[in-house]
């Protein structure tokens, strides 16, 4: 876990693992919780409730209908819900995870070793980088840029999207959602979002200065999407 985040926060210890796991290439990552794994229903509420050891690309909606009905882990600043976010930001880069439980004895060994514990979930074979967003994750939402962004997304391959480039909001979504970009009726491609719609939606059209106000210092990824997870169509349509 991080100590002393304030000028660095990314939101969640789970978030900041994938990112890391993201960055450097990983070939597996690992988030370490208070239960076993993700469960079809609230094991704390329900004794029928069954642990789901194994989660596919195409159930991926599945589990987080389910994740709201799981138990949180009352720890740290997100439960059950934000480690499917970190889950995703995985998949966006091809990465296996395996959600477990921390206070298990030997776990990273049993986990390491091949042992059926926790809930592994699988990213679509020989899917990295982009092609996920690009084939598999479902749009949310859309946002609407003004030309002058459109122009520059288009023309440069390591731009990110900031808040100042926004002009319209449609959708309800949240911070990891895929959401898809448009300018003047066409598509210019589809990204992960950093904020919820309602975060959008109140900064969009602003400068950094405004936006460092409005979210204080704790927030330095004030963009909405960065380029890793965006992917600009070469042809509008």
């Amino acid at each position: 876990d991080t100590v002393a985040t304030d000028e660095i926060k990314i939101g969640d210890n789970d978030t900041l693992g994938a990112a890391v796991a993201k960055i450097r290439g990983a070939d597996l990552l690992v988030i370490l919780t208070q239960v076993d794994g993700l469960y079809n229903g609230n094991p704390e509420e329900d004794s029928s409730a069954e642990l789901i050891h194994t989660v596919l690309p195409e159930e991926i909606a599945h589990a987080e209908s389910v994740a709201g009905d799981a138990s949180s882990d009352g720890l740290g600043t997100g439960g059950f819900a934000t480690k499917l976010q970190a889950v995703k930001l995985a998949y966006s880069a091809g990465i296996p995870v395996v959600i477990a439980n921390g206070y298990t004895r030997n776990i990273l060994n049993r986990v390491l070793s091949g042992e059926q514990i926790g809930t592994l979930f699988v990213p679509p074979e020989g899917t990295g980088g982009t092609q996920w967003l690009n084939n598999h994750w479902p749009v949310k939402g859309r946002l609407e840029v003004s030309e002058k962004a459109a122009e520059r997304l288009c023309d440069r391959n390591t731009e990110h999207l900031w808040m100042e480039d926004v002009a319209r909001v449609l959708g309800d979504f949240h911070r990891g959602d895929c959401v898809a970009l448009g300018c003047n009726g066409k598509l210019l491609g589809r990204g992960l979002v950093g904020y919820d719609t309602e975060v959008i939606a109140q900064l969009k059209g602003l400068g950094s200065e405004k936006v460092l106000q409005s979210l204080g210092p704790k927030r330095y990824d004030f963009q909405v999407m960065d380029r890793a997870d965006l992917v600009i169509y070469s042809e509008p349509h």
